[in-house]
């Protein structure tokens, strides 16, 4: 209704109209806030979910680098061994050529 039509009703129907706007107004409200806080449960159940794929991601990665480096480990002392030895077989071959 325009507010001259509102003008010729009674006080009663004017409060009527208004407590019914307020109403209607407070069930939009409702609405809104129902949507705003679905929205911000979205929000951090995906960040949640988010969290626990980058938790995995790093537990992954973590795992990944503890078998490259036991894997690396073990070849060093092995690397050392073969190279003393290689050594051992050259110089029992090689230094008796050249005396």
């Amino acid at each position: 209704m325009t507010e001259i039509k509102l003008e010729n009703l009674p006080p009663e129907e004017i409060k009527n109209i208004q407590d019914y706007r307020i109403v209607l107004l407070d069930k939009n409200y409702e609405r809104l806030a129902d949507k705003v806080d679905a929205g911000f449960r979205e929000v951090r159940e995906s960040i949640s979910s988010l969290r626990n794929e980058l938790k995995a991601d790093t537990d992954n990665i973590k795992l990944e680098m503890h078998n490259l480096v036991n894997s690396t480990l073990w070849k060093i002392p092995l690397l050392i061994v073969a190279m003393s030895t290689a050594w051992g077989v050259v110089k029992s071959f090689a230094i008796p050529l050249f005396n």
